[in-house]
């Protein structure tokens, strides 16, 4: 069937109530109105975008409680080295101070 012949309906639109001649059955909108919806839509995930973005940035920038890094850090603590900081945290060694 030709794409003419298949675009045989008359609609009213749904949101504005304009009259839609030789569209599709299916069609619920008008072009003008789908631009507006689609305008709408972008608009409101751009915002949500932009919440997430600032959620991101709001998240505390640490290492996490059992960390490589915290280990380093604890060991330069202490002054001993990371070898011998494991070590006593595994309880293999007896670290005096």
């Amino acid at each position: 069937m030709a794409k003419a012949e298949s675009l045989k309906w008359t609609r009213v639109c749904i949101q504005c109530g304009k009259k839609m001649v030789g569209v599709a059955s299916n069609k619920k909108l008008c072009d003008s109105c789908i631009r507006i919806r689609q305008i709408e839509h972008d608009r409101e995930k751009a915002k949500q975008n932009k919440l997430e973005v600032a959620e991101q940035r709001v998240a505390p920038k640490h290492a996490p409680e059992d960390s490589l890094q915290n280990d380093v850090w604890e060991a330069s603590r202490l002054g001993v080295s990371y070898g011998k900081y494991r070590a006593w945290k595994d309880g293999r060694i007896h670290i005096h101070g």
